[in-house]
């Protein structure tokens, strides 16, 4: 808490970013790789709270992810894209996480 932000780590600014974007009214939240740099212990702090929050606050979040067990965990539907970046992509059709 006494840290200036420039100081902090990539995984510490990944949390005040969160926190930042969570604290915000929004009705859609657009949340992008929001786990990423954070060591598994952080992940799954960091998803659990994600998921707390959307369901209390009944809001919708889209979460691009690249850990499949973190999109699955986070995710009522997964869509899951396949193909070279920028270049040429295929989508899966939604599917159920329950």
């Amino acid at each position: 808490m006494d840290e200036r932000v420039m100081d902090l780590s990539d995984a510490d600014l990944r949390k005040v970013a969160l926190a930042l974007c969570l604290a915000k009214d929004a009705p859609i939240y657009l949340l992008d790789e929001p786990t990423k740099h954070l060591d598994s212990e952080e992940r799954a702090c960091a998803s659990q709270v994600i998921k707390n929050f959307i369901k209390l606050t009944r809001k919708t979040a889209f979460v691009v992810e690249r850990d499949v067990a973190t999109a699955r965990y986070l995710a009522d539907k997964v869509i899951v894209f396949d193909g070279t970046p920028s270049v040429d992509c295929v989508a899966s059709a939604p599917m159920n996480c329950n």
